[in-house]
């Protein structure tokens, strides 16, 4: 995996949440689960939403277009769920929160 230059949307990352999200294959269900933590927030804007999926994943990438506050990830070969903990430690590293 590629790290690329990631940066939080207002610049703001005090009061911001980074909601981490390896998913494959499950676009209707991911925006879905995205839309309702928008809807459920206090302070949608706050919300950083970073979305990791496998490089032959074609359908997350497509769910995404159009998700201005939604940045996929591709985080490069399948380690299935046996490997969901290193989907997660890639993730952190783009986090704009702490």
């Amino acid at each position: 995996m590629q790290r690329e230059e990631y940066q939080f949307r207002d610049g703001d990352t005090e009061d911001g949440i980074s909601v981490l999200i390896p998913t494959r294959k499950r676009g209707d269900l991911l925006l879905k689960s995205i839309d309702t933590l928008r809807g459920n927030a206090q302070s949608p804007s706050q919300i950083e939403f970073l979305v990791g999926y496998d490089n032959d994943d074609t359908e997350t990438p497509k769910a995404l277009k159009g998700q201005e506050d939604v940045t996929g990830i591709n985080m490069g070969e399948r380690r299935g769920w046996h490997g969901l903990h290193l989907y997660y430690a890639d993730l952190i590293a783009y986090a704009g929160t702490d």
